[in-house]
């Protein structure tokens, strides 16, 4: 694990807790995927938007009313999951991930936008 991530694990099992289900790192050590479920509060560690090659997040259950637009610092994530929280909005910057699961939807590239505004107004 490179030192710059083993640091922002560290950070985020302190702050994560319980809600730190799982880390996953790549050949090179670098986190690619994270499970955050059940935190007790609607912000998201701030360590998060450090780790640069993440390529999949998955905040499921987490009472998250909106996202920082600091997503955006996460290029390289591809996978991005929403389930059971009470998003009425996304930053903009989400519409370039690949697959994001909303409650019970799966969108693929092509129809995020429309299937996240359609979605997101039923939901919120």
């Amino acid at each position: 694990m490179s030192r710059s991530d083993r640091t922002i694990v560290a950070a985020l099992s302190e702050q994560g807790g319980s809600a730190l289900k799982q880390i996953q790192y790549n050949e090179e050590g670098n986190v690619v995927k994270v499970i955050l479920a059940g935190l007790r509060s609607s912000q998201l560690p701030s360590q998060l938007w450090q780790l640069a090659d993440l390529q999949e997040l998955v905040l499921i259950g987490n009472q998250l009313s909106s996202l920082p637009a600091e997503i955006g610092y996460l290029t390289r994530l591809r996978i991005l999951n929403l389930r059971d929280n009470r998003l009425a909005t996304l930053p903009v910057v989400c519409q370039e991930v690949c697959k994001i699961s909303v409650p019970g939807c799966l969108v693929s590239e092509a129809g995020i936008l429309s299937l996240w505004n359609r979605k997101l107004r039923m939901t919120a």
